[in-house]
């Protein structure tokens, strides 16, 4: 029997009917719609089971009943499509202007973000200003309130900016009004005119006070609210929204409890469901809305949120549902339904592949295929789909497979003989998935092949020595492709984006390892690291795993990306991740070359960055040493990496309180790259800004600045004044002018004169870390680890010129970046809770200090270990806040465990071991111990002795 002209049906597509879920969502919506509440329903399954398709019947049957329902308004948006809030708030603006909402709040926030983004007023798009002339019986009330909105800003509208008067002086009477305007005559009373009028004195005060801020990041938090009072402001009481939220798993992570995310890593999602900086997100701001959520976790969310939230599981098709999906599909036998049935288990994806085998089996052969045609397990399902499709179909096929993930642009170039007809008959199969991401603003489409299918493919093509040929064709032709996209692409992210996906192709089509990695130090190691220095380090992760994941074998290869892997994780902070990757790279070097071979040296070399990074310093310097030995040894004095492990094992010395050892290895360094390269070499100057640090330890500040000085001049020329480079080497000097300046203000002994140059010292210390910070802001961004070591040490020394509310604040902002960024337990984000704890207490705020001191304890043991020096020194920081507090036992039991530790990581004659001392007599007498303190009085003279002698105390600064 011949069948011509069949209906295609995909069941992701094509939805069946699941009966339950959409009577869950209808009876959630009568109840917004008559008891006025907000609520949420949630539906969650594994990947492909059907949620999209849901979601979608569910908008359909709304959209149908539109016309009943006038004052329900459909916000949609999937997450696959991007993440970026302000790209969504903007989409549903769109789609909320077609209603008559108006936006000016919401459009005031998009202009001083971009004012705060460095965009020029004047080539910006104004938010569009009303006059207000409409009369009504309230008008002189609201004309009152509005006067009053002035009287409250006069003096914030003074202190903007040119660019910002025009537009905000207007605001109170503009769109923000006109726009609740429409409705006071018969549905607002005077008592809600007010609080709507106060609610926009308060936005409006915000606007004023986040463009001033120096954290464009509140300019961003506030949006979301700027966005709701504008709903606000258009609904009734019988408006209704309905949010209708896909793949939300991209945007949250369902282990974590809601309300808990913004206190540790805030999530994509913050701008829903949580706070940034004490503000709600729009769950609790916009009116009464239906918010039906689908994604892969179910949602563990706490408060008033869990109390509006509704969950349903989406499982597999039913026995049922699979017959009336396959029916509607053609597919008439039921032994054949049967068949297909307990082959899918029901599941959406295997059923969508079987009806494609269905459809294509029918055009081929035109006859109805049996229960043999599909075979006994998914990699036969997808052989047979092959076997089914015509020569050309099936060639097509292969190479999407190959590709993965693509454009049009990127298949009408890579794919040998493009035919367009057939790419757009193929692209219709279940197993290709469309979408959008947004890059540099615009909306790109997206094809991927699905995974699962994928593998099958790839498996059966890799093992078939007759599409070899195909493999090095589509590599050759992405090599000119990419290579030609690359001259033209101007923005950044949409690069980083064709670089991911260069990746991802070279890391399918070749197979050789060597030549793997000859095409990643060709073609992606240089950008790897620059995204690195950028701190991009999901961009650059994205990058690497591809080739990480591709290498499989145990050999020199795997070594080679393991190192490079090791370097990004110890950009990230995950030290001991670090470590293991480095020592299974040094393991797999050793057991190839021996000891006594550069590759194996560098990779030593790396472990012992690894174990200094940890705190692991003494271990870390023998490790040095013997890299410093064998590289002599073998590459002579001249050597990089013989230079670079001498410079290494100088800082290690100095952490292990060798000052003098580690100045000399310094100078040598410094000596031997001027005999080689000459004074004006970059690394010369680094080796310089080294030996002045060494002396800065040493407190030899004068011929440190004096040093610190040269290399600046030296950066500024060679470079320019904005260089990454010479913005160091200013944060540097910074730095030391800082701790001079503070010594000489703390010494009692101090003359005018002296004090006098110690202001000056502060105040150049002052200009330059503005500059630097300000410099690194420009250059690499707000978030850049950079960015926020020069906001830390800025908000230091301010803290030290008493100027400590300003100072709290920043050392506020950094450790919100730093979490953000990296998470609470990266080593940097605990210092900057260390250094906010200090901060507090200075301010006398000390139970607020204790705190979070106690939380950076707790997470520098978690991850750095107990006698990592950095978790000493906290502790250190603890037993003088609760010395501070009057807790003198728990102080006393602490210094003294404290003590013993930094005894074994320090030595007993060790500066901090020596500096923990200090406290014990104190800490005893307020214990009642006085014998015992008596006795320690003793001690701390010699301890002084001790300490006079390893640093010149009578004379600090020469």
């Amino acid at each position: 029997m011949a069948i011509s002209n069949p209906k295609f049906v995909s069941a992701t597509r094509e939805f069946t009917d699941r009966t339950d879920p959409i009577k869950a969502f209808h009876a959630r919506f009568r109840k917004v719609l008559d008891e006025s509440q907000s609520l949420l329903i949630n539906y969650y399954g594994a990947g492909g089971v059907g949620k999209s398709a849901l979601l979608e019947k569910i908008k359909k049957e709304f959209d149908a009943q539109q016309n009943d329902l006038p004052n329900a308004v459909c916000l949609y948006h999937n997450f696959n499509n991007g993440t970026d809030m302000q790209s969504i708030l903007d989409n549903w603006k769109r789609d909320l202007q077609r209603h008559g909402c108006e936006f000016p709040f919401f459009e005031t926030g998009e202009f001083v973000l971009s004012l705060k983004r460095g965009l020029n007023a004047k080539t910006l798009k104004r938010p569009k200003v009303k006059t207000f002339i409409e009369k009504n019986q309230l008008l002189e009330f609201v004309q009152g309130k509005v006067q009053n909105l002035f009287g409250h800003a006069d003096n914030v509208i003074d202190e903007s900016p040119f660019e910002l008067i025009d537009l905000v002086k207007f605001l109170p009477y503009g769109s923000a009004v006109v726009s609740i305007m429409h409705i006071i005559n018969d549905q607002l009373s005077k008592k809600e005119v007010d609080r709507r009028l106060n609610a926009h004195s308060d936005l409006y005060r915000k606007l004023n006070e986040t463009y001033h801020s120096p954290n464009i990041a509140d300019v961003e938090e506030l949006l979301p609210e700027l966005f709701a009072q504008d709903i606000c402001d258009w609904a009734n009481d019988s408006t209704r929204l309905i949010i209708f939220l896909d793949t939300y798993e991209r945007v949250s992570s369902a282990m974590i409890n809601f309300g808990e995310l913004d206190e540790e890593n805030r999530p994509h999602d913050w701008w829903i469901r949580d706070n940034a900086n004490g503000r709600r997100g729009l769950l609790f701001l916009l009116p009464t809305t239906l918010w039906v959520i689908a994604g892969r976790n179910k949602l563990r969310w706490q408060g008033e949120a869990d109390a509006a939230l509704e969950q349903h599981l989406i499982k597999a098709l039913s026995e049922d549902d699979a017959h009336y999906f396959l029916t509607r599909a053609g597919v008439w036998s039921r032994e054949l339904r049967d068949r297909i049935y307990r082959l899918t288990e029901g599941y959406p994806l295997y059923l969508d592949l079987c009806v494609d085998i269905y459809e294509q089996y029918i055009q081929r052969y035109e006859k109805v295929p049996t229960r043999d045609d599909f075979g006994q397990a998914l990699d036969q399902i997808v052989r047979r789909l092959l076997k089914y499709m015509d020569y050309d179909a099936r060639s097509m096929v292969q190479c999407l497979s190959l590709l993965g993930t693509w454009t049009n642009d990127m298949a009408r170039h890579l794919i040998t003989d493009f035919n367009h007809n057939l790419y757009n008959e193929v692209k219709r199969f279940s197993f290709i998935q469309r979408s959008t991401v947004e890059l540099n603003g615009k909306q790109r489409e997206i094809f991927q092949f699905d995974r699962t299918v994928q593998k099958f493919l790839l498996a059966s093509l890799k093992a078939d020595e007759n599409f070899s040929m195909l493999f090095e064709e589509m590599l050759e032709a992405s090599d000119e492709y990419f290579d030609r996209l690359f001259n033209t692409l101007e923005d950044q992210q949409t690069a980083i984006y064709c670089l991911k996906l260069r990746a991802e192709l070279v890391a399918r089509l070749v197979s050789n390892a060597d030549e793997l990695k000859r095409r990643f130090d060709e073609y992606f190691r240089y950008s790897f690291n620059v995204l690195i220095e950028l701190g991009m380090f999901s961009a650059a992760e994205e990058i690497i795993d591809a080739f990480f994941n591709a290498v499989v074998d145990d050999g020199i290869i795997r070594a080679h990306f393991e190192l490079l892997m090791g370097n990004l994780r110890s950009a990230q902070g995950n030290y001991r991740e670090a470590l293991a990757l480095n020592r299974s790279a040094y393991e797999k070097y050793k057991a190839e070359f021996g000891d006594e071979n550069k590759q194996t040296l560098t990779a030593l070399n790396n472990v012992s960055n690894s174990l200094f990074e940890l705190g692991q310093y003494d271990q870390a310097s023998k490790m040095f040493g013997r890299v410093l030995e064998l590289s002599e040894e073998l590459l002579g004095d001249d050597d990089d990496l013989t230079l670079t492990a001498m410079s290494n094992l100088a800082i290690c010395l100095d952490n292990l309180g060798f000052p003098d050892d580690a100045f000399e290895l310094h100078r040598r360094v410094y000596d031997r790259r001027v005999e080689l390269f000459g004074e004006d070499d970059p690394e010369t100057i680094n080796a310089l800004s080294n030996v002045a640090t060494a002396l800065s330890d040493q407190y030899r500040f004068a011929e440190a600045m004096a040093l610190e000085r040269k290399v600046l001049d030296g950066h500024i020329q060679m470079f320019g004044i904005d260089h990454l480079e010479t913005l160091s080497a200013m944060s540097k000097l910074a730095a030391t002018l800082r701790e001079v300046g503070s010594i000489r203000q703390m010494d009692d002994n101090a003359t005018e004169e002296q004090l006098s140059e110690a202001t000056e010292q502060l105040n150049e210390a002052l200009e330059l870390s503005e500059y630097a910070f300000e410099g690194y802001q420009r250059v690499l961004g707000d978030e850049h680890p950079r960015t926020l070591n020069a906001m830390k040490n800025l908000a230091r020394l301010l803290h030290m010129l008493d100027r400590k509310e300003e100072a709290l604040k920043l050392f506020e902002q950094v450790l919100d970046r730093y979490k953000e960024a990296f998470g609470e337990e990266h080593p940097d984000t605990l210092s900057a809770m260390n250094d906010l704890s200090s901060s507090l207490k200075d301010l006398g705020r000390k139970e607020e200090a204790l705190s979070i001191l106690e939380r950076a304890i707790e997470l520098y043991k978690k991850t750095l270990g107990e006698n990592h020096p950095d978790t000493l020194k906290a502790e250190d920081d603890l037993v003088m806040l609760l010395s501070d507090l009057e807790r003198y036992e728990e102080a006393l039991a602490l210094a003294e465990d404290l003590i013993e530790r930094c005894k074994i990581v320090f030595g007993e004659d060790g500066i901090d071991t020596l500096m923990c001392m200090f406290m014990l007599p104190l800490l005893l007498m307020e214990t009642g111990r006085l014998e015992e303190a008596e006795a320690m009085v003793e001690d701390v003279s010699i301890m002084m002795d001790r300490c006079e002698e390893r640093f010149d105390k009578d004379n600090p600064l020469d």
